[in-house]
């Protein structure tokens, strides 16, 4: 479920890209950049544990199916229960965590700054595991002969309040794009609030169902993307264009 507030529909459109390299796990974060290097996405890396200088903006960290990732469950919870009182069915609160059965085979992308999570996203691949609920709600069987080896479905997106106008939602989507296209996945799928449509079209998503009642969630609409779809690697076209890497 891609969820946060309206606000961010209206984040600046010009940023930065951070990569993931695909054979090992990486912190990634830009560095200071000028207005020059800004509209030409400079990049900067470093590896997991190095420590960040206080003035780096937001490193993503992927954690890999099977890597626990428990300040990712934990600001789920902040956001979900503390923040938005979504009562969602995997909510602990003892532990005030919110992990599914959907991390147990899911890439999870953490933002961090100055040590502390300040967003999340996550994207499954239907050949890893079972996809359950998302099977018949998101309709992923509608991609035909490339269910289940090459489809795949993201969820769980949200950042911090003061990230909402910002490229920090950008950021996140762009790294499911790319963990996506690095594994051959033909089609993306998922489901958002109706005032995040417009977002996701602008990323070249289309609408699949319009309006779906999601247990938790209430009225959503299903959309998807098809990954062969050139648009998606013009600028012109997809907002997410930018950050797609070759």
């Amino acid at each position: 479920m891609s969820e946060y507030n309206s606000d961010v529909a209206r984040w600046p459109s010009s940023g930065r890209e951070s990569h993931l390299n695909k054979s090992e796990n990486r912190v990634f974060s830009p560095q200071s950049c000028t207005g020059v290097q800004r509209r030409n996405v400079a990049t900067a890396r470093c590896h997991i544990g190095r420590k960040q200088p206080k003035s780096a903006t937001h490193g993503l960290r992927i954690f890999k199916p099977g890597e626990d990732a428990p300040d990712i469950y934990k600001f789920r919870y902040k956001i979900y229960e503390g923040e938005m009182q979504r009562n969602d069915q995997y909510a602990d609160h003892e532990k005030k965590t919110i992990k599914d059965p959907f991390d147990d085979y899911a890439y999870n992308i953490g933002a961090f700054k100055d040590g502390k999570i300040t967003g999340t996203a996550r994207i499954n691949f239907c050949a890893d595991g079972n996809c359950g609920f998302y099977r018949d709600f998101l309709e992923l069987e509608t991609a035909g002969a490339s269910y289940p080896q090459n489809v795949a479905f993201s969820s769980r997106l949200m950042v911090v309040k003061s990230e909402r106008r910002r490229l920090l939602p950008l950021m996140l989507s762009a790294e499911c794009f790319n963990i996506a296209l690095a594994r051959r996945a033909a089609w993306s799928f998922l489901d958002c609030n109706q005032h995040l449509v417009s977002f996701y079209e602008r990323m070249c998503f289309e609408v699949q169902n319009p309006s779906k009642l999601h247990p938790c969630f209430g009225d959503v609409a299903v959309m998807r993307v098809d990954l062969s779809d050139q648009r998606i690697f013009d600028k012109r076209r997809s907002i997410v264009a930018r950050y797609i890497r070759p």
